[in-house]
């Protein structure tokens, strides 16, 4: 019969973590200073950086070169304004004016790369 390994598992890490944030519950626990903290506005930074990368205003990390993929873009864009549309309301002021601010940029470059 096989031993028990002392390797934890990845599900042995997530389950150690709090539900809410995510985050080990352990305090003593190094965090990579590299990884933001899970937030609102990361979220949506993320988002907004594929769509720029979907848009060509970034270079593909795969090709190393700029790909402009509109059809991408749009999803992107799109699952932003879900965000915007179920957080309503439940958002500070400063998340609501970064969110709007990053629909509006995106759109603007959406519609200067589709006229192209």
């Amino acid at each position: 019969m096989p031993e028990p390994s002392d390797t934890p598992r990845p599900e042995d890490e997530i389950a150690k973590q709090t539900p809410a944030t995510g985050e080990p519950s352990d305090a003593s626990s190094d965090l990579d200073p590299r990884i933001p903290p899970a937030s609102f506005t990361t979220l949506l930074t993320m988002l907004a950086s594929q769509a720029m990368v979907a848009m060509g205003r970034i270079a593909d990390p795969l090709q190393k070169k700029p790909l402009i993929r509109p059809r991408l873009a749009r999803h992107f864009i799109d699952m932003i304004q879900i965000l915007e549309e179920k957080s309503k309301g439940n958002v500070s002021q400063e998340e609501a004016q970064a969110l709007e601010g990053i629909l509006y940029e995106l759109r603007m470059t959406y519609v200067s790369i589709t006229k192209k």
